[in-house]
């Protein structure tokens, strides 16, 4: 596999004028990354991760001492950080911050293996920029460092298979691997790896023994990375494999089939980012067709169709992982127009088109700020001990708290409830065994959709309003959360 861009020679004065000019950029991108990362408490899924890691900080099991669907590399990696860092949030935020700088310069180094340093930096620029990585660089995610590792297999995958060295391929198989038990959507950039050997091994049959072998290399060291680890995990704590692993394949009930499921995320996520897709989609589809480097790209693309296959919940951040590789598809579709000297207000419009919005986005999730947050956690601190149980709709309560939920409580999401893992009576049986001394339930039409959603919610109001009384209905953004304490009497 040989280098599509043609480089051309540049001095060491000029490569460091780029290596200048990549690094001021993620430095003012970063600045605005790391700006008010304390601003907004809200958020449901970090919630959850939040208190997990802070139980995990207090020495506590994950899988035996409380519910969690989350795979243990972030568990630990996100209690280390609770660890050193208490519950400043502004402090916890940083660490997802920083590794997403890092990876934005990955982007660039494995863009540059492709394009000219133009293009490069604007493949970075695209993925720092993008909504969904800004996002998930100013809150504790799982995706953060899953793609952290996948962008790093992605480079030396690249780097090992086009060099023929397969200590790079090897390393890059272990990248993949550690990316998986981050996030199981890891797996995928792995598969589009695999995609693109078998594309590339049918083009030049004729080395078929050395791409074989090449792969073997590859693949096997992330096969036995993962087997070994998701066995000693067995081993380690046999709750695993029902924790996180089975209710990620629990389907719902009630679930659309997995094709229709599958299809409707898709075409949302296109239809999101539909500027973006009008130049990422050609580029991938001309590239792939290429019996060069850029398919390797390309070939990322086709594991979204994994989902079609998947009858589990699915959300938009599941898709996440292509960013990077969007965001490189990006650059090669602008590439020919960059060149075109006589076009470069074009090719600054389409830029500047594309990337506005984004910026624009970026700053409203930089610039939002909350207080509710503080107020209902003083309210939790003031009405409780130490050594109280919360029952509530959203973990980041208990974790800011400082009070425990019950086993399951770890955990409450729709997700969760639609899927069996929480309900009624397993709710209402740890309120009897765990000394439960508040209860927070949302009720507000437009986000009361955890505890209100169970299948016999009447049921489970019926049992609170027998053992507890309201304290009243509080605010919090569009929540509304209706606050309850265990009668003294009781």
């Amino acid at each position: 596999m040989k280098a599509d861009c043609r480089r051309g020679p540049r001095t060491p004065f000029a490569r460091y004028q780029d290596l200048l000019v990549v690094l001021l950029t993620i430095g003012v991108l970063g600045g605005l990354l790391f700006y008010n990362l304390d601003g907004w408490k809200i958020d449901d899924d970090e919630g959850s991760f939040l208190y997990q890691a802070w139980r995990v900080s207090e020495g506590e099991q994950p899988y035996t001492d409380f519910f969690t669907t989350r795979w243990p590399f972030f568990l630990y990696t996100a209690g280390i950080l609770v660890d050193f860092l208490g519950q400043d949030i502004g402090a916890i935020r940083a660490a997802p911050a920083l590794v997403t700088l890092v990876t934005a310069f990955l982007v660039f180094l494995l863009a540059r293996e492709l394009l000219p340093v133009e293009g490069a930096w604007l493949s970075m620029l695209a993925f720092l920029l993008h909504p969904a990585t800004f996002s998930l660089g100013r809150t504790l995610y799982t995706e953060s460092f899953m793609l952290f590792f996948d962008v790093l297999g992605l480079y030396l995958f690249y780097r090992g298979w086009n060099r023929r060295q397969k200590l790079l391929l090897i390393l890059a198989g272990l990248s993949f691997g550690v990316s998986v038990f981050f996030q199981p959507m890891g797996t995928l950039p792995f598969a589009g790896c695999l995609l693109w050997i078998l594309a590339d091994t049918w083009r030049h049959r004729e080395h078929w023994r050395s791409s074989i072998s090449r792969a073997l290399f590859f693949s096997l060291s992330f096969g036995l990375f993962v087997g070994g680890v998701f066995a000693s995990l067995g081993l380690w704590n046999p709750a695993f494999y029902s924790s996180a692993v089975g209710a990620h394949l629990t389907g719902q009930q009630d679930q659309a089939p997995a094709l229709v499921n599958g299809s409707v995320l898709l075409l949302q996520y296109v239809l999101q980012y539909l500027p973006l897709m009008a130049f990422a989609l050609p580029a991938a589809w001309i590239s792939g067709r290429e019996a060069g480097s850029r398919s390797l790209i390309a070939w990322q693309l086709p594991t979204a169709f994994a989902f079609l296959a998947l009858s589990r919940p699915l959300f938009a951040r599941h898709l996440d992982y292509l960013t990077p590789a969007l965001a490189v598809l990006f650059a090669m579709a602008l590439e020919p127009l960059r060149q075109w000297a006589k076009r470069s207000f074009l090719y600054i419009s389409v830029v500047i088109a594309i990337l506005l919005p984004w910026v624009m986005t970026d700053l409203g999730q930089a610039l939002r700020t909350e207080n509710d947050t503080a107020r209902i956690v003083e309210l939790m601190r003031r009405e409780t001990d130490e050594q109280a149980y919360v029952i509530s709709d959203y973990q980041e309560l208990n974790f800011y708290a400082g009070r425990r939920s019950t086993y399951r409580g770890a955990e409450i999401s729709l997700a969760m409830i639609e899927g069996g893992q929480i309900s009624r009576s397993l709710l209402t049986e740890e309120m009897e065994r765990f000394p439960v001394e508040m209860i927070v339930i949302d009720v507000s039409p437009e986000t009361g959709h955890h505890l209100s959603a169970l299948p016999d919610y009447d049921s489970f109001r019926s049992q609170v309003d027998k053992h507890y009384e309201l304290l009243g209905q509080f605010s919090r953004s569009a929540q509304v959360l209706e606050i309850y304490i265990r009668n003294r009497n009781d």
